[in-house]
Parts: C-alpha cells; structure tokens; sequence
C-alpha cells in the first residue's frame, strides 16, 4: 500500500496529484513572500525600522518581482480650456 502511495505522490497521479501542485504552490508563495520581506526589511535587514523599503512589489505570472508603479493618465478633461477632473498627477490631483 506504501509503495502504491508513494508511486502516485512521485508520479503526480490521481488525487496526489491535485495535492502536490498545491503544495508546490504553497512553496512558492512562501519562497515569494520570505523574498520580499528581505527586500521591504531595507539595509538593516529588520522589518517595520525606519529604513524599510516602502516600494510595492510583486510577482509576474512567471514568477519574476518588479515594482509595482501606478500609471498616470488625463482621464476626463476636454474642451479648449482643458477643465480636470479626476486625474492623479504625480504632485496633485488634476
């Protein structure tokens, strides 16, 4: 019965096979997470200290970290005068 088990858990087959691609995802996430704690910890290596980086980042699909950066658009506006309204500019909202 062992053997068995131990086949379909080595093998990815039936229901083990659900259980180690969640389990292989659990451990990405925690190699992620473990990730950008190191790098949110700044130079002292110590979270929640005055140097801690306040980027955002996050993963891509395939796995690779970037910083995530808002995007800034003329929304609204129109008209010769120009008029506002509702945009975010990077000093001030429009």
């Amino acid at each position: 019965m062992f053997t068995a088990y131990q086949n379909a858990w080595d093998n990815r087959i039936g229901l083990q096979a659900q259980c180690r691609a969640d389990d292989d995802t659990a451990i990405i996430k925690a190699e992620q997470r473990t990730e950008l704690d190191r790098l949110r910890a700044g130079p002292d290596g110590v979270l929640y200290t005055s140097d801690d980086d306040r980027t955002t980042y996050k993963f891509d699909d395939n796995g690779n970290i970037y910083a995530d950066t808002p995007t800034y658009s003329n929304s609204g506006g129109g008209g010769s005068g120009g008029g506002g309204g509702g945009g975010f500019c990077r000093s001030r909202w429009c």
